[in-house]
């Protein structure tokens, strides 16, 4: 059963999420917006809240609500529009149910996150590739709807969706919101990122600091850009004998990455104080770069067919 498009669904144009999901099915677009919506509703569940017991309340509530939406019984505005639109889509309000773990870990690496920062590079790493992994099962989930609604295969293929290609696309994301992320209370990075340039979150805002600020941005997008690039690496160069399947949430999330990876590049020339100014690529770039990567991706999805 599919929902009737509605041009108001759309991303808007120039986003990244625009062109991402400009090869998608018109009718899935509406899906992967609320689907992005209510992650990013879950993942700010704890944003300015500096109580343990206000954070103990939300994050209970949170977990009823989620149950709430297994049920076809969601109130939070985003849960609400989320299960409407999937229900519409499946015509079974009980598929929701296999969302539910995803969203779960969602909340989960967040609340540990906002409470507990990551001691170590390993479990920071980790710590972000389970919550993005998450979100892009779920986004996977969302663009392949109804068939993927009561289905417990694997949404992203390893071989194209590695877990460096994650880790990139999870640490563009802290630049991108760091200036939010930081005022909301969150940590951010480790503790041994902060330490490596004589910094502490709470000094981030201090004149002095300003130059090993600009040096930990500078560590983390040299870091996010390696990962990206791995990653897409890792895509143009795999073997059509590993009977890949190149599905449409694979092609935009593989578009997302390079218009991403775009992006860090362009950061890392021009160097902006992302705790103050935020720089993004024109909409014709994005537009160029989207091109390629479809012209790209269909010759990958014509070996692998020939093969």
């Amino acid at each position: 059963m599919q929902t009737s498009f509605d041009r108001n669904n759309w991303p808007i144009a120039g986003s990244t999420s625009y062109y991402a999901l400009l090869h998608c099915a018109d009718h899935t677009v509406g899906n992967a917006l609320a689907t992005l919506e209510l992650i990013a509703s879950i993942a700010d569940a704890l944003a300015n809240v500096n109580e343990g017991t206000v954070a103990e309340q939300k994050v209970h509530w949170w977990h009823e609500e989620l149950a709430r939406l297994a049920k076809g019984q969601a109130r939070h505005p985003s849960t609400q529009k989320f299960q409407n639109l999937m229900a519409a889509t499946s015509g079974d309000i009980n598929a929701i149910k296999n969302w539910v773990p995803d969203l779960l870990t969602v909340l989960s690496c967040n609340a540990n996150e906002r409470f507990s920062n990551a001691a170590t590079d390993d479990l920071f790493e980790q710590r972000i590739n389970d919550d993005y992994s998450a979100r892009l099962r779920l986004l996977s989930r969302s663009i392949l709807a109804p068939d993927s609604m009561d289905s417990d295969e694997t949404l992203l293929s390893p071989v194209l969706i590695t877990n460096e290609l994650i880790f990139g696309l999870g640490l563009f994301d802290r630049l991108r919101q760091f200036y939010k992320l930081q005022a909301g209370g969150a940590m951010v990075w480790p503790d041994t990122w902060y330490a490596q340039h004589d910094l502490q979150p709470e000094h981030l805002h201090e004149t002095q600091k300003k130059p090993q600020l600009m040096q930990l941005f500078a560590s983390a997008g040299n870091t996010a850009i390696k990962g990206l690039e791995n990653g897409l690496s890792t895509v143009w160069q795999h073997e059509p004998a590993s009977q890949v399947h190149l599905s449409q949430p694979c092609a935009a999330i593989i578009t997302a990455a390079t218009l991403r990876l775009a992006q860090l590049k362009m950061w890392q020339r021009k160097q902006p104080d992302l705790l103050r100014q935020y720089h993004s690529l024109t909409p014709l770039r994005k537009s160029l770069l989207t091109w390629r990567t479809q012209r790209k991706l269909a010759r990958l999805q014509t070996r692998v067919q020939k093969f």
